[in-house]
């Protein structure tokens, strides 16, 4: 059994040089991010599919041997999950819906049958043409495109469809449209050059592509990609659980904690580190250069005395002070080099200023040696203030870190590199009503349900009481969130954006192979213990020959089925 992704390479270089991005290839990412361990299928290599083998296929257009050679190994047992794929025989006929000349206008809002989300759906989609031809094929009716959100709110699955664009049936899923192109497009953004409420340059926010009414509470891209999970594991295909372990077991939630000193002074970042020491709070506060010469507020000596205190830093890169282009970004980062005696690892942009696209962003930060960056601010923003508190939402689609693919210019090569997002922006209790605690339990159920890592940002000089602002009401909200974190008695895992990073990395290192029905190998290369999710149905397990402890639990509203195991090479074996 293996899980694959199809990938045509003259395809791929054809399309690059035509300046356009090959979409299928952000499928191996898609897998990477979810846990999965897969490999690649070429064209010609079809005919080696053989039963309880998965392939994953994009919009590619098959040959017409191809497709004869597709259908022969689903006729084997194959299975196959296909987003807009053409030249299938076997497949629905579909039309054309809406398209746009615009890759991240959201042309559509897809809708799961029994589901009340409706999806966004960016630069074109098909419909199947004829529900007849559907029903006497023997498909399922999964999922339906509305052309506006209106009409997906007001229109139930069991009420009416305006567009069946997912099917499936027996061992084949069939979406109409690209869902990897919206997908990416959706995480990238708009290339943001144009500045937005009243700023002069282009912000990383500025770059979401939903529209204003949107609930930016539902985190979209999750939506989608459960779906996928779900048929994998289904299959028979375990996967990385995307949290660590805690305790030999699986955690619930990962919350993590940072700030920008926007180079207040060296007492506000100090305060702010110390109020979080004394909670048991890891922070991290990104360091911004005060001035042109490369000076910080914090001295070397203090630098030291925040790490001992818990406390990661990386550098706030000034781009309104310094030039958006390699050259500024080298400057600085030399600077905190220079000042510190070490690399910044997962920084953020003061004012998240981009000009150009997210890709750019992402090739120039590896460039001086991020592994990760924390710009990703996906919270709803307030047009009247940008720094507005109690903003949450995932207005980009996810909770979980992603790694990201580099432009057509690039190859659109996958890049070692991952985004860690921030959908709590500034927390506060002001005036301790009912309603300013339930955001903050609802904010942290909404983490468990789904088993989520989750960012509270929160400047330092709102919480350090030495820049002129109460610290109370942040504190507070701190506060509340441990209190009720432990009144649950969640296993939850405290850390910081870099750790965060690290760990996505440290995860996707790891690998799983050699899988049966009955069992499967993993490499787990670190020095910790890892987490994996056993497929649909396995509750029992053994890890090298001895009873394994599985932790069954609910996420999103499935059961899972969670096993630790070791650094090194494990071998699990289900448990009849």
């Amino acid at each position: 059994m293996v899980l694959y992704y199809y990938h045509d390479r003259f395809a791929h270089a054809a399309v690059n040089a035509a300046g356009l991005d090959y979409t299928s290839a952000y499928i191996p990412v898609m897998l990477k991010n979810l846990g999965f361990s897969s490999c690649r299928m070429c064209p010609d290599e079809l005919g080696r599919l053989s039963s309880g083998d998965l392939l994953i296929i994009g919009s590619d257009t098959l040959s017409d041997a191809s497709s004869s050679a597709l259908k022969d190994a689903i006729d084997r047992g194959a299975k196959v999950v296909s987003f807009a794929t053409k030249g299938c025989g076997f497949l629905p006929e579909t039309v054309p819906g809406k398209c746009s000349d615009d890759d991240y206008e959201v042309v559509g809002y897809f809708k799961f049958e029994n589901s009340s989300e409706p999806l966004p759906v960016l630069h074109k989609y098909d419909v199947i043409k004829d529900l007849n031809a559907v029903k006497c094929g023997g498909f399922d009716i999964s999922g339906n495109i509305f052309e506006n959100l209106s009409e997906s709110a007001a229109v139930r699955p069991q009420e009416g469809r305006r567009g069946v664009s997912y099917v499936k049936k027996d061992n084949l899923a069939f979406f109409t449209f690209d869902l990897p192109e919206s997908l990416w497009r959706a995480a990238d953004g708009r290339p943001t050059t144009v500045g937005k409420n009243g700023f002069n340059v282009g912000r990383v926010p500025d770059g979401q592509v939903l529209e204003p009414d949107y609930d930016h509470d539902i985190a979209y891209a999750d939506s989608y990609l459960r779906e996928l999970e779900n048929i994998i594991l289904a299959a028979g295909f375990p996967k990385m659980w995307a949290l660590p372990e805690k305790d030999g077991k699986p955690c619930d939630i990962m919350l993590f904690f940072s700030g920008d000193d926007d180079a207040g002074s060296a007492e506000n970042d100090m305060c702010a580190a110390e109020e979080m020491y004394k909670r048991g709070l890891p922070y991290h506060i990104n360091l911004m250069p005060c001035d042109l010469e490369g000076h910080f507020v914090i001295d070397r000596e203090q630098f030291l005395q925040l790490h001992k205190m818990g406390v990661e830093t990386d550098i706030h890169y000034n781009f309104l002070m310094f030039p958006y282009s390699d050259e500024g970004f080298g400057i600085q980062s030399d600077m905190y080099f220079k000042a510190f005696g070490e690399h910044s690892k997962s920084p953020v942009n003061h004012c998240l200023v981009q000009h150009g696209t997210a890709a750019d962003r992402f090739r120039i930060q590896m460039k001086f040696g991020a592994i990760s960056d924390n710009n990703r601010m996906q919270n709803k923003l307030d047009p009247n203030d940008v720094n507005a508190f109690n903003l949450t939402g995932f207005n980009f689609g996810s909770a979980f870190p992603r790694f990201v693919v580099s432009d057509a210019a690039h190859g659109n090569t996958p890049l070692d590199f991952c985004e860690v997002y921030n959908s709590y922006y500034e927390p506060r209790i002001f005036d301790c009503l009912p309603e300013e605690y339930k955001q903050v339990e609802d904010y942290l159920d909404d983490g468990v349900r789904y088993g989520r890592p989750l960012q509270l940002f929160t400047h330092p000089h709102y919480i350090s009481g030495k820049m002129g602002y109460p610290k109370e009401p942040a504190l507070r909200a701190l506060d509340h969130m441990k209190e009720y974190v432990a009144s649950k008695g969640w296993n939850v895992i405290y850390t910081a954006p870099t750790a965060v990073g690290q760990w996505w990395h440290d995860r996707a290192a790891c690998s799983i192979s050699s899988v049966t029905l009955r069992s499967f190998t993993v490499n787990n290369p670190n020095d910790r213990s890892v987490c994996v999710v056993l497929p649909k149905g396995v509750t029992k397990a053994s890890v090298n020959g001895s009873p394994a402890s599985v932790t069954t639990k609910t996420v999103a509203g499935k059961m899972t089925s969670i096993i630790c195991v070791s650094p090194g090479e494990s071998k699990v074996e289900y448990l009849l």
